[in-house]
């Protein structure tokens, strides 16, 4: 099975003001936890930056789309709650780890899933 990427980056995405480690943390746990979603049946894995202006201000939004088996509607209310995983080898701290890190940039994720795939938004402002 293969995973294939499908970057897609706006040229006009404009900066954010923030840690870049806790940012990049981020980023790496949405991606990997979508590459772990395909794992068995593999997939498209699309990351999507883009400059929006909500309520007047500008953010960066940050979509990462996965075509995987999707996240159960029981399971999705508890997935940025501290310890909670469905991984056999997880700690379940990643998602809430993620959202804490976005809350802290003044930022927001939202997450919706269907049986077929699961996207995460992230809006964090920009400079």
């Amino acid at each position: 099975t293969q995973v294939k990427y499908n970057p897609q980056i706006d040229p006009d995405v404009p900066p954010v003001e923030g840690d870049l480690r806790a940012l990049e943390q981020v980023f790496t746990n949405l991606i990997d936890n979508g590459i772990q979603a395909m794992e068995l049946a593999g997939g498209v894995l699309t990351v999507n930056l883009r400059r929006t202006v909500e309520d007047g201000r500008s953010q960066v939004e940050v979509t990462i789309l996965d075509t995987g088996p999707g996240i159960p509607s029981d399971i999705k209310e508890h997935i940025f709650e501290p310890f909670f995983t469905t991984k056999r080898s997880g700690t379940g701290i990643g998602l809430a780890i993620v959202k804490r890190i976005i809350t802290a940039h003044k930022g927001s994720i939202h997450v919706s899933s269907i049986p077929g795939g699961t996207m995460f938004q992230v809006h964090i402002p920009s400079l």
